[in-house]
């Protein structure tokens, strides 16, 4: 598990502005400096201290690993820039031959102590996730963690060689490694949370007067709410993690349900809030959102909610004013007139 003194420093700050709906947040967004650290290996059946064969792959790759280490971090202009910053220091990367070369033989060993059992999947991502995170962290332009790539390169080339390893483990550890690569970094997650939560407040129908109180509160609401990661019994002590844009999209779609049905119960209980005022506000709305459809895509799924919702309120109002002027055409006519014209039809 990373230790508080593993994080060396804090890399280039920078002032960021997020805009959403009427506001702007300004925060520092930095990139984190960790050193790597050692972990631990799993039990099971297969022991890499008995095993021969372990035993050798990890003396060659100690000697293999050394060569590289020898001259880091002048090994490439990347991880020559890591001399510039603040606090880093090359001691502790003086045993990383050794330790990379366990984290190997660790990782080889637990994937086939774990192909077997029920979860094999549960069991396999975690560690993968816990041996990842021990390699460290560099800022984005200063090269990836020192021998990851490396690390990556053998475990792939032990599994696949290694003939008593399932063929769909050996798929799921390789789109594991390939999602790695896959990962756009580019990818701000705050701004994603804040362009979602923006999207959301454009969509919505604050301007309807049933809402109109409430527009302010949510215009000043955060999106940025963090959860509990899952837990990994690789690690210790409690984790959190940013909610996903999904994730938010999910809360967002329940907030629009309460919102739209609250209004409805308010309806039933006074009917003559269905007024032509409101029919107009409705007709607004609609004509709002549609000009929204054509600058928004994907649709989120409490678009169609909204639209839904705002179409039947549409047709309940149009109802209600049908009732209104039957109502206003009989109200001033004499009874006898309806008995009159019944007895003509005849």
């Amino acid at each position: 598990m990373r230790r508080i003194e593993d994080i060396v420093c804090l890399y280039n700050p920078k002032p960021i502005n997020y805009a959403c709906g009427s506001r702007n947040y300004n925060m520092f967004v930095a990139s984190v400096v960790c050193n790597p650290y050692e972990i631990v290996p799993t039990e099971g059946e297969h022991d890499y201290r008995k095993c021969e064969g372990c035993q050798r792959n990890r003396r060659l790759l100690v000697e293999a690993f050394q060569k590289r280490a020898k001259v880091f971090p002048l090994c490439c202009e990347y991880h020559r820039k890591l001399l510039t910053l603040p606090n880093f220091s090359v001691k502790p990367y003086y045993d990383i031959a050794e330790k990379t070369a366990d984290k190997v033989i660790f990782t080889y060993q637990h994937i086939i102590n774990s192909q077997n059992k029920e979860d094999w999947k549960i069991q396999i991502k975690d560690y993968l996730d816990y041996v990842i995170d021990s390699f460290g962290v560099f800022p984005k332009g200063f090269g990836e963690p020192f021998l990851l790539s490396a690390f990556i390169f053998y475990v792939k080339k032990y599994i696949q060689d290694y003939k008593d390893i399932r063929s769909n483990v050996k798929t799921y550890v390789f789109n594991y490694f390939d999602s790695l690569s896959n990962e756009n970094g580019d990818k701000d997650p705050l701004r994603l949370l804040f362009r979602t939560y923006d999207k959301w407040l454009r969509f919505f129908p604050f301007d309807i007067s049933f809402f109109k109180g409430l527009k302010k509160e949510y215009l000043t609401r955060s999106p940025l709410i963090f959860k509990k990661a899952k837990v990994n019994p690789y690690y210790s002590g409690e984790c959190y993690s940013l909610i996903t844009p999904d994730e938010l999209v999910g809360i967002l779609l329940d907030i629009t349900r309460t919102l739209l049905s609250d209004v409805t119960k308010k309806q039933k209980e006074d009917i003559s809030l269905l007024s032509l005022d409101y029919y107009e506000e409705l007709i607004r709305q609609e004509l709002k959102i549609e000009s929204e459809e054509l600058l928004s895509s994907p649709l989120e799924s409490y678009t169609l909610i909204i639209k839904k919702w705002l179409s039947h309120q549409q047709e309940m109002c149009r109802k209600l004013q049908a009732v209104s002027r039957l109502d206003n055409k009989y109200a001033d006519r004499d009874p006898n007139d309806s008995y009159k014209e019944s007895l003509l039809s005849f």
